[in-house]
This record gives structure tokens, sequence and C-alpha cells, in this order.
């Protein structure tokens, strides 16, 4: 083809209804990466309000903080976007798709784009074995159940929540295993609260009530078969599950421990 052009401007950050001037004016060190067929990149120090380039491909996906290095967030057109979830994806560094998904996510926040893209990010991000990429849209997710659900909906099941985030339990496993490393005993407690907690995941909540029954020993806290970090969750679910026999129980074991 002949090519396109890239064009950068900068403009200070603030979400949506803010009251903030966005209009400072900063020196910023801005390295990209894309692809047009084959690997592109380039720096620059971005001094004015805008510049431009020329290239001589039409990339097929751009990302404009190579290596996640530099100390901005970005905005793109949501094509740009779903292009960095599909095909740019796998291309990425684990860098890289943070700064993506945190500029995503900070995009979403501000009303410039709608929930479609982010869950396409989402629905990658959840899939991922690095605990800080697979754990990073359940904070918004879990806003989302607060804050936009009444109390009886927040109660109930949330199959979309659910949907996204079950492949990686299956995937991780409940039980520890003696080839887990830190990261992956990291993920496996986030995805397993994010399903029983925000999901309210009703196989997984009778799971961990039956883990929790689990956890009560003669004397003591049992924790060989299951992670600390899950046993909080669990224990949090047999108390709302069972109430307060499992309560008095577990009270009688924190005594005789």
């Amino acid at each position: 083809g002949e090519g396109a052009q890239i064009t950068l401007r900068q403009q200070r950050y603030l979400p949506a209804g803010s009251k903030g001037d966005p209009d400072g004016l900063w020196q910023i060190p801005v390295c990209l990466r894309w692809n047009d067929g084959q690997d592109q990149e380039k720096c620059l120090l971005l001094a004015e309000r805008e510049a431009s380039f020329s290239v001589e491909g039409c990339p097929q996906w751009l990302l404009p903080n190579q290596r996640g290095a530099g100390y901005y967030r970005f905005s793109v057109e949501k094509e740009h976007f779903d292009n960095l979830a599909s095909i740019g994806w796998p291309k990425l560094s684990d860098a890289e798709r943070l700064v993506v998904l945190d500029s995503a996510i900070a995009e979403f926040w501000r009303g410039a784009i709608g929930p479609d893209v982010l869950s396409r990010l989402f629905a990658v991000a959840a899939q991922s074995k690095s605990q800080s990429i697979g754990a990073a849209p359940m904070e918004v997710l879990g806003f989302m159940r607060r804050h936009f659900f009444d109390r009886e909906q927040r109660q109930q099941p949330w199959p979309l929540a659910a949907a996204l985030y079950r492949p990686s339990m299956d995937r991780v496993g409940l039980l520890r295993q003696a080839k887990d490393d830190g990261e992956m005993v990291l993920l496996r407690a986030d995805v397993f609260a994010f399903l029983v907690d925000t999901a309210r995941d009703g196989k997984l909540r009778r799971e961990a009530s039956r883990m929790a029954q689990g956890l009560l020993a003669p004397k003591g806290l049992n924790l060989d078969k299951i992670d600390a970090g899950m046993a909080s969750t669990a224990l949090l679910v047999a108390l709302q599950e069972q109430g307060q026999g499992y309560f008095d129980k577990l009270v009688q074991q924190l005594f005789a421990s």
C-alpha cells in the first residue's frame, strides 16, 4: 500500500466528570511498536502538543508504549484496541499487555470506550498464566458488581463473570501441585476468590464450603491440601452458607490450636 501516518497528541488524563485542566505540556519520551507484516519500532521525544510521522506499511496493530517502559497511558481508536486484543496480543510481552489493559481501563472510566471493547481485552487477559495480567479485570468487574447491581442482584450468580474465569480455574485446578510456582499460587487464589465472591458461581461456592469443612481438624486448621491464600475465601463462604453452626465449630478449633 501507500503507507500510513501516525499522529501523537499529548493531553493530561482526566476521568469522566473531572473539572481539571487537560492542557498541560510535557516532554515525553515515547517509543512505539507495530507490525505491518514485519515488526517495526520508533522512538521520539514528544515535546509539542502534536507530532506526526509516516510509515511505509499499514500497521496491523500498533502499541504506543513499547516494553511498557513509558510513564504514560495511551488512547487509540477502539479498532486498535481490538487489534491489540486479537492479532497483536500473542506478540506482546507481559509488561506490554499490562499497559494495554491499564490504558483501556482508564479509557473506559473516562467514557472513551464502551464495555464491548473492554470485554474483548478481558477475555484474553483472563486466560493469562501471569497473575498480574489474569487478575487485572477483576477490580473493574468487582466495582461494577458492588456499585451497578442492587443488593438482591449481588446475591445472585453472575454468569458472564463466571464464564470469563471458569476456563482459568479449570486450568490451574483447585488443589496445590508440587510443580506450582509463586505465580500459579497467587493466580489460583485470585481466580478462586473472584469466582466465589464476585461471580458467585454456585458449583464453586459449594466446593469452597466443602473445602472449609476439611480445614477443621482436631488440633487446629488443616492447611495441608489448600493454599493459604484460598483458605480465607473458603472460610468466608462456609460462614455465609452454613451460618452459626460453622462459626461455632471454627471458634472451637481456633481455641484448640
